[in-house]
């Protein structure tokens, strides 16, 4: 080995002599090795210092202080040597070395290296049986900045190594060094064998290091261990797992003339062995009665995808338990990802393994994303005389959830529906099933909820992934099941990978994907050419049309609509006589008026429902006859899923039908532009943390999500707690990605359990605060008609009236009905610091005032958003600022505009003016409207006044405020749009303390990483790409089909990924 070693290094010295590269980055090599390397490298060149260290922050601050060195002298002309953790840290600097040639130099004999720093540490971190991964220690955040950690098996235990972190390099003019990919002719020989009927050799999956080999092979020698493994016949390994060593290996592997056989095994799933087999089958007959279904699925291992193959619902369980138990033997086992249309049995895949993992004493969790679903199986269960299902949600009490944890924990109960946000309040998975009992089957359901661009997103999905592997390290391990409707298997549009990645699905996971064509369903979009007036009425009287022939006809049908202002619209154009027929669904329809609509659309008393899109997960309604879009859906997944709730009988021919015109998509634009982020709000959030964590000097930092309200000023507390959590989300990924390292991490399940509260003077001496609420209270301020306390509702509510549901206390604390006796008043902490003097900051609010209230005035009665930037523009003299113009327009939107306005007033305070996105918009889409010329001279000089009041020549402002929905006055909301829009327009920063929204913990590792001025969000780039992709594969769609069986042809080559 010695001589190939030798070799290699020969070539490295001759690429260094003769190269025509600036910059050459060594990988994979140990200090010492690189000390010896740089004794034979010319002078000439520069050599990065390097040396031993005793800690990782010791090791950091020692390569950050070397950038800017290495910098000026590549930027001199000189060339230059440097490890690779050097190279990590100038990737905040890349810009400065675009123009450079750089080569990364991998040691492919050094596939994972010992760990050289504070190995005791490291080793005692993982002894004690903690998640080194999210364990909180400043000196494993460093550690993890550079490497990954993988355990290795050997004879004496566990060993600890390191492996590189890759960082995504954007430069266009770098190599790398071997330039041979493992998949080369050189190290890849493809075998034409189509078929392995034995395979009993030991089958690996090596993405997570060595750990899961056999103690045969000599493994304290690792280094060299792996190239014996891959000549022994007996050993089979997961191709994906492979993709790891052998990328760093491929060198050794061209030197040692070593070939990789590569062989497509062509198997079909057989589970007829199972020691399950007899038990599953009895378990079908007693409880449901009925045989299990047979799905056709595609053959997505095949050569041709879209091949159907047979698959039954019992050979998808048997999978499941088996892999469970190999899960708690010890052995190798796999998750399962399964994709089909709602209504096709995906519970039964759980439900019937939980009741033999109960009899086993194991736990199934089931992660679910609306309570109602968690009720509907909760009653499924029980009607079919199963009694050991239940859920922990909001809409329990106390005293309920605690019963249902004790019963959890005593295995009472074994199926256990939990939404994400319960799971992100507990840090270890034995707070919900006790010491005591393991996790035998974790179920993702509505798995699409994980995409970050879909628009079922939800944050508190998004992290589950990480509570999931923090589970599996730390407890047990256990399979997941991954089911949806809704998914893309490959292609550009890959969502079953995405949520594979985001879930941390194994490599092998079985996926399967059923047959996504409804050969019940007639797709029909017809094309309107011309139309006479306004296009939106238009729609509307097309779409009453509609709704009248289909009750006339007695037709159940489902109408979707873009906007719940349009749905209502649409009702209102009813006859009196059809409006009991009809009814209208939108995201503000909720508890009993939901379940009142969805009840009656079922039995057949209401005919037809005007929908948004909130008419969706968890409504499972058999025999709608028509789905009718009032404008198509902006993309197909979307569309095919709406579609998809006609017919769900078979026996049933259903009809997705649509009157088209290009103009459909100016909906979905709107409602895009909405929904999407834009790159200022994310800056804007990136900048409060830094400025949070240089204000406190702390790396863990405990947020209210109060203080991130002026992302949306419109938002109600339900919508603008989620966006939030989604905007952190993608603030949060967009850092890993970019540098491979947790810059900063989120916690979003941090209750909050203390509030502050008014106390009038005379009810503080009362018998029943003494005896009700003083041991709940600490006093914070005293005034002279009364005082402020600081109380716990979490604690009072636990020991005083668990018996209620924590929400209801909440209310009821939050609209002063706490107590009969004692008027108890909520109060929350409003802060704001100026970042300017007082003169300098009002002068400078004072000018920002004045160029909306001139902007304002000028306006004409139908203006284009772009032209309202433009007159930003020119007022400001600016011409690249695009943030400062987008949030002066933000703002004047925000404030100063209505959607819709009070019938009884908006003739006295505003004007009904066409704001449009541009020249050639819908003039009806963007109707709102702007307070009056007088109404905004009024709003402009009370801010000014206000600005003075509060501050009074001071930079400090701080107050106990009544919360805005109860206020009687103004005085808070006034308050608190004041702090918004100095926030915004970087004059002032504020904090809220004791505010209604939960807080969210933000641990910040890297801060200078947050300390940019033009931050851009890599996520949110992605998620607009995406949205243009979707948008034109859905126009192609239309365009291209003639007939329902084009449209389910493309659908489906859509679904298999390939439609770019």
């Amino acid at each position: 080995m010695a001589n190939i070693i030798e070799k290699f290094n020969n070539s490295v010295f001759e690429l260094l002599m003769n190269g025509n590269y600036d910059l050459y980055v060594f990988k994979n090599y140990t200090t010492k090795e690189l000390m010896a390397l740089y004794q034979e490298i010319p002078d000439y060149i520069i050599r990065a210092d390097i040396r031993e260290f005793s800690t990782y922050n010791e090791m950091d601050d020692f390569y950050r202080n070397q950038v800017i060195k290495i910098i000026m002298e590549l930027n001199f002309g000189k060339k230059a040597v440097i490890p690779y953790e050097l190279m990590i840290n100038m990737i905040g600097y890349i810009d400065l070395i675009k123009d450079k040639k750089v080569l990364v130099i991998t040691n492919p004999f050094n596939i994972l290296n010992d760990i050289e720093i504070n190995r005791e540490h490291i080793e005692d971190i993982y002894v004690k049986g903690n998640d080194i991964n999210n364990y909180e220690d400043e000196e494993i955040d460093y550690l993890f900045k550079y490497y990954d950690i993988h355990p290795v098996k050997t004879d004496n235990g566990i060993n600890f190594c390191r492996l590189y972190r890759d960082i995504k390099v954007e430069i266009d003019n770098i190599d790398i060094y071997p330039v041979l990919g493992y998949k080369d002719e050189k190290v890849y020989e493809y075998c034409k064998v189509n078929e392995i009927k034995d395979l009993t050799g030991k089958v690996i999956n090596l993405t997570c290091g060595f750990v899961d080999l056999d103690t045969k092979y000599n493994l304290n020698n690792y280094k060299e261990a792996f190239v014996d493994i891959l000549e022994d016949e007996s050993v089979y390994f997961i191709l994906d797992g492979l993709d790891i060593l052998l990328e760093d290996l491929v060198g050794y592997l061209i030197s040692n003339n070593i070939k990789i056989k590569y062989i497509t095994i062509k198997t079909e799933k057989q589970y007829s062995f199972s020691i399950y087999k007899e038990k599953v089958n009895e378990l079908m007959k007693k409880h449901w009665k009925s045989d299990f279904r047979i799905y056709n699925a595609y053959n997505l291992l095949g050569n041709n995808p879209k091949e159907l193959v047979k698959v039954s619902q019992e050979d998808i369980i048997l999978e499941i338990m088996e892999q469970s138990r190999k899960a708690r033997n010890g052995e190798n086992f796999h998750d399962v990802f399964f994709i089909a249309s709602t209504g096709a049995g995906k519970s039964l895949l759980y439900q019937l393994p939980s009741i033999i993992l109960h009899e086993e004493g194991l736990v199934t969790i089931v992660v679910s994303p609306l309570r109602a679903l968690m009720e509907d199986q909760y009653k499924e269960m029980h009607k079919l005389k199963l009694r050991h299902v239940t859920y922990i949600n909001s809409d329990i009490s106390y005293v309920q959830k605690q019963q249902r944890l004790e019963g959890i924990k005593k295995g009472i109960y074994s199926l256990v529906f939990v939404s994400p946000e319960f799971l992100q309040r507990i840090y270890d998975i034995r707070q919900l099933i006790g010491e005591n009992r393991k996790v035998g089957l974790f179920v993702v359901d509505e798995a699409h909820c994980v995409t970050s661009w879909g628009r079922d997103f939800r944050a508190d999905y998004g992290y589950l992934g990480n509570y999931i592997y923090r589970y599996r390290k730390l407890n047990s391990t256990f399979p997941i099941l991954a089911l949806t409707a809704t998914a893309v298997y490959g292609g550009i549009n890959d969502t079953v990978n995405e949520i594979s990645k985001d879930l941390r699905l194994s490599d092998d996971t079985s996926v399967y994907m059923t047959d996504v064509k409804r050969n019940n369903i007639e797709i029909n979009i017809n094309r309107l050419e011309e139309y006479d007036g306004s296009y939106r009425e238009f729609k509307k009287q097309k779409t009453i049309q509609v709704i009248k022939k289909c009750i006339s006809n007695d037709i159940k049908l489902l109408v979707y609509s873009p906007f719940k202002t349009i749905s209502y619209d649409l009702y209102n154009l009813l006859d009196d006589d059809l409006k009991d027929k009809v009814a209208v669904f939108t995201g503000e329809t909720g508890g009993q008026e939901g379940k009142r609509i969805i009840r009656q659309f079922k039995t057949g008393e209401i005919k037809c429902v005007i929908a948004t899109k909130a008419f969706g997960m968890g409504i499972n309604i058999k025999d709608i006859e028509m789905v009718y879009h009032f404008a198509v859906s902006g993309n197909v997944a979307d569309y095919v899923q709406e579609i998809g709730r006609a017919a769900r009988k078979k026996e049933l021919i259903g009809k997705a039908v649509c009157d088209f015109n290009e103009k459909d998509f100016s909906f979905w634009k709107i409602l895009k532009t909405i929904s999407r982020f834009r790159t200022w709000q994310l800056r804007q959030i990136v900048q409060k943390i830094y400025q949070k964590y240089k204000d406190s000097q702390k790396n863990t930092l405990l947020i209210s999500l109060d203080e991130f309200k002026f992302i949306d000023l419109k938002a109600d507390n339900i919508n603008l707690s989620n966006k939030i959590k989604q905007a952190l989300f993608f603030i949060e990924k967009d850092f890993y990605n970019k540098f491979k390292f947790p810059i900063i991490r989120v916690y979003p399940g941090e209750e909050k359990s203390t509030y502050y509260a008014f106390i009038d003077k005379k009810d503080i001496k009362r018998k029943e605060y003494e005896e009700k609420f003083a041991k709940y209270a600490n006093i914070v301020k005293k005034e002279s008609y009364g005082t402020v306390v600081e109380f716990n509702l979490k604690r009072y509510y636990e020991e005083e009236v668990g018996n209620e549901k924590y929400g209801k206390i909440k209310f009821n604390f939050f609209n002063e009905k706490l107590l009969d006796e004692i008027k108890i008043s909520p109060r929350f902490l409003i802060y704001i610091k100026l970042n300017l003097q007082y003169n300098k900051a009002y002068n400078k609010f004072c000018s920002y005032l004045d160029l909306v209230k001139e902007i304002y005035n000028e306006l004409s009665k139908s203006s284009t958003l772009e032209q309202i930037e433009k007159q930003i523009k020119k007022k400001l003299g600016i011409g690249q600022d695009n943030d400062k113009v987008e949030k002066i327009l933000y703002l004047m939107t925000s404030l100063l505009t209505s959607d819709k306005a009070d019938s009884n007033s908006y003739e006295l305070f505003y004007s009904k003016m066409n704001v449009k996105n541009n020249e050639t918009s819908d003039d009806e889409n963007n109707v709102v409207y702007v307070k009056k010329q007088q109404i905004t001279d009024i709003f402009v000089k009370s801010y000014k006044d206000l600005f003075v009041k509060l501050f009074n020549h001071s930079q400090e402002y701080e107050e106990y405020l009544l919360p805005e929905f109860l206020a009687s006055t103004q005085g808070t909301r006034v308050r608190m749009i004041l702090a918004y829009m100095l926030e915004l327009l970087e004059i002032g920063t504020y904090k809220v303390i004791g505010g209604n929204l939960d807080n969210i913990k933000i641990k910040v590792n890297v801060p200078d990483k947050l300390n940019v001025t033009k931050y851009v969000n890599s996520v949110l780039q992605k998620c607009y790409e995406k949205d243009n992709r979707e948008y034109k594969t859905l126009k192609r769609m239309i365009d291209t089909c003639k007939n329902s069986d084009d449209y389910w042809e493309y659908i489906e080559d859509y679904f298999l990924g390939r439609i770019e």
